[in-house]
């Protein structure tokens, strides 16, 4: 198990990301994530944050498919992995519905399907530079330059569909508040499940958890309840029957 930094709404800036970097790098963890979040562009942020380290790994956690056509995505973390070589992991996340539907007005029928596409053709491009597809939800005909490091894939998922891609199709997944009982009764072995049916080797699982030490819990739950209410009322996020596909 390693050990590194998520910085999320509580970094809102660039500038504030590199520092974050540079600190984590220089105290010994081994990575950085950043969501992608109204403050800034989670790979845009990164590349910046490549410039002034040299070891830590950087990934995103996540961003949203939503937000950007597959092969502009996959040129972006290929960007990113000119800067920083070898250390770029790039974690997709589909987002819940209110999200996709209420910010950017994009639809969130067939999602699963939608993924699955979506990350065939951000690994073709992430592996082989080059990807000749015509789909029901995306084209994308279009080739980038040979050479230099590649990006990991990985995607965030819950429900057993998700976990098939992200096993089948990625590196492993991203997981956002996603407690011990769960990861080990829900997540890794469906995760192990379909990587191995695909022929790969044991997949990775970032875990991303909310972490207070504090003895004074009631102070500690009292600040991160309101800070927790928008991801806890989220779909995927609300229990075993919600829904998670």
């Amino acid at each position: 198990m390693k050990i590194g930094l998520f910085s999320g709404a509580d970094c809102t800036t660039p500038s504030a990301l590199v520092a974050r970097g540079v600190d984590a790098e220089a105290r010994g963890f081994t990575s950085l994530w950043v969501p992608q979040t109204p403050f800034f562009d989670a790979l845009t942020a990164l590349a910046a944050v490549a410039l002034r380290t040299s070891s830590i790994e950087l990934g995103t956690g996540v961003v949203p498919i939503q937000t950007r056509h597959p092969a502009t995505m996959a040129q972006q973390a290929l960007s990113v992995a000119e800067l920083a070589g070898d250390r770029v992991c790039l974690a997709l996340g589909a987002t819940h519905a209110p999200v996709s539907e209420g910010w950017w007005g994009v639809p969130y029928k067939g999602i699963v399907d939608v993924v699955a596409e979506y990350v065939d053709i951000v690994r073709a491009l992430l592996v082989d530079r080059t990807v000749d597809h015509v789909g029901p939800n995306y084209t994308a005909r279009v080739t980038y330059p040979q050479g230099g490091a590649t990006p990991s894939l990985v995607l965030a998922a819950l429900g057993p569909k998700m976990l098939d891609i992200a096993g089948a199709s990625c590196a492993g997944s991203f997981t956002w508040m996603t407690g011990l009982h769960t990861l080990t009764s829900r997540t890794i072995e469906p995760l192990r499940a379909a990587a191995t049916r695909a022929g790969h080797g044991a997949p990775r699982v970032i875990a991303g958890l909310p972490i207070c030490l504090t003895s004074d819990v009631d102070a500690a739950r009292a600040f991160i309840e309101p800070r927790m209410a928008f991801s806890a009322n989220m779909p995927s996020y609300s229990g075993p029957s919600s829904g998670r596909v």
